[in-house]
């Protein structure tokens, strides 16, 4: 569920509440957890072959306020043919457990080979 804050024909960008079940692995406290937050999603087709796309999620345990995730994402894509894409990406996440004294901060570059059928 979600809001199209921009909807046009190269430039997109929406935002909405989210919910759902994650699990966590920390030393005082393991398994599955309820939680709410937000999302916040971004894609731009600067040319026809050439994309650029960002994400932000927030997710917040409703029952244990100092647990919580921020993740974001960020890709620059080039199509080379009809299917096959490259890509660069980033990808940030940080995730407090402070009850436990616990934060974990993590950080990914990649590239992708993408083909679209």
């Amino acid at each position: 569920v979600g809001y199209w804050l921009l909807q046009g024909e190269r430039t997109k960008l929406s935002i909405g509440p989210a919910a759902g079940i994650q699990y966590t692995e920390y030393t005082t406290e393991v398994g599955w957890h309820f939680v709410l937050g937000a999302y916040q999603d971004f894609q731009c087709s600067l040319l026809e072959s050439f994309r650029i796309r960002q994400s932000a999620y927030f997710f917040q345990d409703p029952w244990n306020t100092a647990s919580h995730a921020v993740r974001t994402h960020l890709e620059v894509s080039q199509k080379l043919s009809r299917i096959v894409s490259l890509g660069l990406a980033w990808d940030y996440a940080f995730e407090g457990e402070v009850g436990g004294n616990i934060s974990q901060n993590q950080q990914r570059l990649g590239l992708n080979l993408g083909l679209d059928f």
